[in-house]
């Protein structure tokens, strides 16, 4: 899972942090982060109710299935986060291991961990 980390091609969505992008796949989401699933399936709702994206996206978040290639990839705004913290949360989810350098804090990560649900990350910190 972890070469998927920093992969655009097979992407379902893009996480846009600081105007900076990262990808996102859903079946790896689904199984390893619940809450960011549900911010991924709040933004499909804003859109679809917007009409800038079809229904269809929608039940794919809900189902558990990809989205569609042709309405790929939705991009997701979090906001709250610097975008190294929310990257290493992300290696977290895709390899179950992070790192702490000069750029991050312990606190910011027990922060990201404490907001998307990662226990033993928390404890880690």
């Amino acid at each position: 899972m972890g070469s998927l980390l920093n992969d655009f091609k097979w992407r379902d969505v893009e996480f846009e942090v600081e105007e900076q992008r990262l990808p996102g796949h859903l079946a790896i989401l689904h199984v390893r982060c619940p809450k960011l699933v549900k911010v991924v399936r709040s933004t499909v709702s804003h859109l679809v109710s917007s009409h800038q994206i079809a229904p269809e996206v929608l039940e794919c978040v809900r189902k558990k299935r990809s989205i569609p290639l042709e309405q790929r990839p939705v991009v997701v705004h979090v906001p709250d986060i610097r975008f190294e913290v929310f990257h290493q949360m992300l290696e977290y989810i895709y390899t179950d291991s992070f790192s702490i350098d000069g750029r991050l804090s312990g606190v910011e990560l027990r922060i990201a961990a404490e907001r998307f649900g990662f226990k033993r990350m928390r404890i880690l910190t």
